[in-house]
């Protein structure tokens, strides 16, 4: 995986990046034609610190593929954008390259967001609990 999260990461990029890295359903493909690779390194180009990737498919049309293209593109740190609900999505985002994973409390039980929160650290996966 690319680098480090660490203070390079800002919540202040990861807005901008994660819509031109997802499809939102309300407002369709953000750019046609959509090309992940371009938009990655694009973004890296413009001085991005950090990409969030959506990998839902349902939602926004994303994909593990997506962000494993990306994080093969650019050299900052990516971020797994995903309802994350089971540990194996842990898993599953680590495998494709995310450098961090953003987890919502919202969608989870305390003992559960502790768990996710152990699990990810386990695997050098940065949560970003927001």
């Amino acid at each position: 995986p690319g680098a480090p999260v660490g203070t390079r990461f800002t919540a202040r990029v990861l807005p901008r990046a994660q819509a031109a890295l997802d499809k939102p359903p309300r407002r369709g493909v953000v750019r046609e034609p959509y090309d992940v690779l371009d938009l990655a390194r694009g973004l890296e180009a413009a001085g991005a610190a950090a990409l969030s990737v959506s990998v839902d498919g349902r939602t926004f049309g994303g994909s593990y593929d997506d962000l494993n293209a990306a994080r093969s593109a650019v050299s900052v740190p990516v971020v797994a954008d995903d309802f994350v609900t089971y540990a194996f999505q842990l898993y599953r985002a680590r495998t494709a390259g995310a450098d961090a994973v953003k987890i919502m409390p919202s969608m989870l039980a305390m003992t559960d967001l502790q768990y996710m929160h152990k699990i990810a650290l386990t695997i050098h996966l940065t949560p970003i609990v927001v």
